[in-house]
């Protein structure tokens, strides 16, 4: 669960290398989003699916604070360190991202700056 204002790590398979203290900052390539609806859950769930561009490469999402307009804006991307020996083999990775904490209204989504939907809290 993530509430917004908050990001966090995603765990994918990621092998045990030697890393820098620095990670940096890289792409993701989304092939599905969608707002799972469930009728027995206040708290919207957040399907993304896609590919990491490396199998060092970890998923990283932020959610930004809930603007005037009741926008969710869910970034999406990837860390990575490097030099770090991996397979330049990409990454398949399909989550669910359980939004918490939001007061009842109606919510547009957005992940990367593409609007998938709105949700109705109760």
């Amino acid at each position: 669960m993530i509430k917004p204002g908050e990001s966090v790590e995603i765990v994918t398979p990621t092998p045990l290398v030697a890393e820098q203290k620095t990670p940096m900052y890289d792409s993701v390539y989304l092939t599905d989003t969608e707002i799972i609806k469930t009728s027995n859950s206040s708290q919207p769930q957040i399907r993304l699916a896609g590919v990491l561009p490396s199998s060092c490469h970890k998923l990283l999402l932020k959610v930004d604070n809930i603007d005037v307009d009741n926008n969710i804006l869910i970034k999406v991307f990837s860390t990575v360190s490097l030099p770090n020996s991996c397979s330049q083999e990409k990454q398949l990775f399909d989550n669910i991202l359980v939004l918490d904490g939001l007061k009842p209204g109606i919510y547009t989504v957005w992940v990367s700056q593409g609007k998938i939907g709105e949700v109705t809290i109760p």
